[in-house]
């Protein structure tokens, strides 16, 4: 998943990782390594790395480890991330051109978890409902900072489970809206661009609706239909996704990821 992520981020662009960090950090980093130099990595939790090219760093589980002051270029606290980053009306910046200045966006890629996401790209990192009409039989962390994710370009979703019970229906309650919600509410940028699994990405179609676009090696486009609690229609360039190459694999295990936070 993080090679699949790192080779979908251009070269100069603005990535923000939130709470959740290890698989959308590896990408960023993995990233700058390999064919984006200049790519700029906004940590929700303090910190903002430019130049990480020919450092090692350590892959943390969360964006407030301490360890990451070591390669910042910049750190602050938590409440200035979008008091001094954020995008008071940045609509201008989708529309073509980059401003001079960051401040007038916040940035070009994010990526959101999900306990729950369903077949029109919603999320849910709120909660589950509980029975006998109780409003929560078991609570997630929240929203956090999802309402103010609106002004990045291109978010992603990101699970690191496939299963019924992640990828339903229709989500109990949503933290992020999918690409129809996004439009309809007016958002800036484009919306979610891919559902990605451990097992397959979703992008979406001209419906808005979820269509299965790879699979990694290994697994079928059956298996995905009967472990995926939504309906969904196959891309027209649907594919396997290209294995890791040895140098991908090299420069995330010893450079980012030599403790194997991945892996575990």
């Amino acid at each position: 998943m993080a090679i699949a992520l790192a080779r979908d981020i251009v070269d100069g662009e603005r990535i923000i990782s939130g709470a959740h960090t290890e698989i959308s950090f590896a990408a960023a980093m993995l990233a700058q390594k390999m064919h984006a130099p200049n790519i700029k990595l906004q940590l929700g939790g303090t910190c903002f790395l430019v130049n990480v090219t020919d450092l090692k760093v350590q892959l943390p589980k969360t964006s407030t480890d301490f360890r990451m002051l070591r390669w910042a270029e910049i750190a602050y606290d938590h409440m200035e991330t979008f008091m001094y980053f954020g995008a008071p009306g940045g609509r201008a910046y989708y529309k073509g051109g980059r401003p001079a200045t960051n401040k007038y966006f916040v940035g070009d890629k994010f990526f959101a978890g999900g306990i729950q996401v369903d077949g029109n790209g919603n999320a849910n990192m709120i909660g589950l409902k509980g029975e006998g009409g109780k409003r929560f039989g078991f609570r997630g962390p929240g929203s956090i900072g999802i309402t103010d994710i609106v002004t990045v370009a291109t978010p992603y979703i990101f699970v690191t489970h496939h299963d019924k019970r992640t990828m339903v229906e229709k989500v109990d309650y949503v933290s992020m809206h999918g690409p129809k919600g996004w439009r309809d509410n007016k958002f800036p940028g484009h919306g979610p661009k891919w559902i990605i699994t451990p097992r397959a990405i979703f992008t979406f179609g001209k419906d808005d609706r979820a269509q299965l676009s790879g699979t990694f090696a290994g697994t079928s486009t059956e298996w995905v239909r009967e472990n995926t609690g939504f309906s969904f229609d196959l891309a027209s360039d649907l594919s396997e996704i290209a294995e890791p190459t040895r140098e991908e694999l090299e420069v995330l295990r010893t450079e980012i990821d030599s403790e194997g936070v991945l892996r575990h």
